[in-house]
């Protein structure tokens, strides 16, 4: 069997850092080249070398990343001799220079190998080496592809993107009018919202301004330069900002739900040494917060750990949307716009400069970690992403239109309004953003589809329906 399509590679991961050998691997033709995934193993010599027979002291190969030298048999020999004593992975070393050696792996018998089989060059073989020497440490390894294999999984991972991206955007943005909702159907507005239009007013004005929007735009270019020069030594206080966050996030999320399921608990007021006031239910709604914020920072490398930062980010895009605002459609479409331009530079324009992706590189993050500030489901080549700026941009857009279908006295998800039809423009446009995945097997600026799908569609109806001045002022 010749190479894998693609070029598949594998990265060792040390504790100073990422060090990607750029070796080749020749998976069996029906294993996908990254579907091993992510390992944490030592990596050890073959006894004997060349592993052409059953090695000494099988236990000791149990999990690890096995070295085996070229030659003395073929490349199936030498992988299934390593598969039979446990090992995750084989590594050919090759004995000459330039590119690895593609290994054409021939099958004799029924078995076939199904573990990684790796070749490395001379040079990476070398550095391989000297990590096994340390016995002592455990490396993670990667295998990825540029170009992986069409999958089922990879496609039901795109659409279960598509439906947490869907629904926290909807939901987020019909949460965002609250306020709206208690008034247009005169019912008095519950403690924990007054609390929170007390809060808001006694801050400032929560509404988005011009000349904010496009500071918000700018200052967000110069965080990511940033990020992309120092990663490394910020990406951990990132994460832990990300943690006091999501904290106050999930929080926020409960203190909402407990004001209609349990009123009661938003009427027990009590006064607190350094903290103020608070009710029951702050109190109470603090513990599970921070419980699912630590877990979630102890258990990140964890395969499992994007159930709790999906929770994590939805509610951070709930908390976002429910007490930041735009007030018209004359701010809304200049944020939309100067952050579509800004999206796409930064993923695609950047590269001309920065000779890489800035965007990208900032989201893969440095070392073993990556930056948190996404939805993620993951499928046989990696995970599926969304950025958290891809549901609380056109999320704004969204909570400012069900704003004004209030204001004319309409009802959500009436044809006869703006919010059907911005929520319908960002479920086409998340779609078509993940069809381009599927398609370029690249990431994908989803601002490049959203924007013109949310804020065009509303532009353009409101326009027919002459209703565009009036939009155009919006309301506060």
């Amino acid at each position: 069997m010749g190479a894998a399509e693609g070029n598949t590679y594998i990265s060792i991961l040390l504790r100073s850092g990422q060090e990607d050998l750029s070796v080749r691997v020749d998976p069996p033709s029906q294993v996908c080249p990254c579907s091993w995934g992510d390992f944490r193993a030592n990596i050890a010599f073959a006894h004997p070398f060349d592993a052409c027979t059953p090695p000494d002291n099988a236990s000791y190969y149990k999990g690890t990343l096995a070295l085996v030298q070229r030659g003395g048999c073929d490349f199936a020999t030498k992988a299934l001799q390593m598969q039979h004593v446990g090992a995750a992975g084989v590594i050919v070393c090759d004995n000459s220079t330039g590119d690895p050696v593609s290994m054409d792996i021939a099958f004799s018998g029924s078995e076939r190998p199904t573990l990684a089989i790796v070749s490395a060059n001379f040079e990476a073989a070398n550095v391989l080496k000297s990590y096994a020497n340390d016995s002592s440490a455990g490396y993670e390894y990667r295998l990825h592809t540029d170009r992986c294999p069409w999958a089922l999984g990879t496609l039901v991972s795109q659409i279960a993107v598509w439906s947490i991206g869907v629904s926290t955007c909807t939901i987020a943005s019909y949460l965002s009018a609250d306020r709206e909702r208690y008034l247009a159907n005169n019912i008095p507005i519950p403690y924990i919202q007054s609390a929170l239009d007390t809060e808001e007013n006694e801050e400032s004005d929560s509404d988005f301004t011009m000349w904010q929007a496009l500071g918000f735009t700018v200052l967000s270019s110069g965080v990511l330069v940033v990020l992309f020069y120092f990663i490394d030594q910020l990406i951990i206080i990132v994460i832990i900002f990300y943690c006091l966050g999501a904290t106050s996030a999930v929080h926020h999320v409960l203190c909402i739900a407990g004001a209609t399921y349990c009123p009661g608990l938003h009427r027990r007021v009590y006064a607190l040494p350094l903290f103020g006031e608070a009710t029951a239910m702050m109190m109470l709604a603090f513990f599970p917060a921070a419980s699912v914020s630590s877990t979630w920072f102890y258990y990140r490398h964890e395969g499992w750990a994007w159930i709790l930062q999906d929770m994590l980010s939805m509610s951070l895009c709930v908390q976002i949307l429910t007490l930041v605002r735009v007030g018209n459609m004359r701010v809304a479409t200049v944020l939309l716009c100067m952050m579509f331009a800004y999206d796409n530079f930064w993923v695609f324009g950047s590269k001309y400069i920065f000779h890489t992706s800035v965007m990208v590189a900032v989201a893969t993050g440095g070392g073993t970690e990556s930056l948190p500030l996404l939805f993620a489901f993951p499928h046989e080549c990696g995970y599926s992403l969304l950025g958290l700026g891809d549901v609380v941009v056109p999320g704004l857009l969204l909570a400012l239109t069900i704003r004004l279908d209030y204001l004319k006295g309409l009802r959500p998800f009436s044809c006869k309004g703006y919010y059907i039809f911005a929520c319908a423009g960002y479920a086409i446009g998340l779609a078509m953003a993940n069809a381009a995945v599927i398609a370029t097997k690249i990431g994908q600026p989803a601002l490049l589809y959203l924007v013109p799908c949310t804020l065009g569609t509303t532009l353009a109806i409101a326009a027919c329906r002459s209703e565009l001045a009036w939009m155009w002022h919006g309301v506060n």
